[in-house]
């Protein structure tokens, strides 16, 4: 069967310093949040919350979540 996945993201302000996203799945929900590095201190708010989506997914794929 199938199952419907879905993430949220945007639980922080990128263009300061924290990001944050949410991760619902029929096994549960699963929070990510942090602050963000001096790696990406210089990079654009559009960036941050792409990339935060993007590891967002990849986290829960490593997990087995996905």
């Amino acid at each position: 069967g199938r199952e419907l996945i879905t993430s949220y993201y945007g639980f922080g302000d990128t263009s300061s310093g924290g990001f944050g996203a949410t991760v619902e799945c029929p096994g549960g929900i699963h929070g990510r949040f942090g602050l963000w590095g001096k790696d990406e201190e210089d990079t654009s708010s559009n960036f941050k919350e792409l990339l935060n989506l993007v590891q967002t997914v990849e986290e829960e794929a490593i997990a087995g979540h996905l």
